[in-house]
């Protein structure tokens, strides 16, 4: 979260595995700012139990002219699990977890045109009817650590593919990396 409410401007379009929905706010101090952010424990998965401790971090990324990452728990770069060093908040009651449960529909559209009159580039375009699809999707949390996930009529097109790899007049085989 930025010092003008944005919720990153990295530029570097970074993907987020999870899309959460918060509540956010931000603004700009004497001293740099101050973030307040309202997350509903019900987007979240965890234990229901009366008393828990959660691992949390919280990170500013800093780029400038060589860049900086500071952050609230302190990590150890010999340590291989980044996970493993966030900080520890003990002694949150009375949460309860969401119900696991969201159903996603869905309508995808499309339409295809072509050129009028090929020979002529401004004889404008003639359109076929628009198609489209109606899809669901639903999720359910079985547990805190696990989650089952079904579609009905899936839209592949949002689904990534592997990136194309040109084979002509190679000697070498194709490798396909994994993840």
């Amino acid at each position: 979260m930025t010092a003008l409410s944005a919720f990153s401007d990295t530029g570097k379009h970074n993907e987020q595995i999870f899309d959460l929905v918060w509540h956010s706010a931000a603004r700009i101090s004497i001293s740099g700012y101050q973030v307040e952010m309202a997350i509903p424990f019900s987007i979240m998965r965890f234990p229901s139990q009366a008393v828990q401790s959660w691992k949390i971090d919280f990170w500013r990324n800093r780029p400038r002219a060589s860049f900086h990452q500071y952050s609230w728990a302190a990590y150890d770069r010999n340590e291989s699990c980044w996970l493993c060093q966030w900080g520890t908040v003990d002694g949150i009651a009375g949460v309860q977890p969401g119900r696991g449960f969201e159903i996603l529909p869905t309508y995808v559209a499309y339409q295809s045109g072509q050129l009028k009159d090929f020979s002529a580039p401004r004889s404008g375009f003639d359109y076929s009817d628009v198609m489209g699809g109606l899809s669901v999707g639903g999720k359910y949390a079985l547990s805190s650590d696990v989650t089952l996930e079904a579609t009905c009529n899936p839209d592949f097109s949002q689904i990534e593919s592997d990136a194309a790899q040109v084979d002509v007049n190679t000697t070498r085989d194709i490798v396909k990396s994994c993840g």
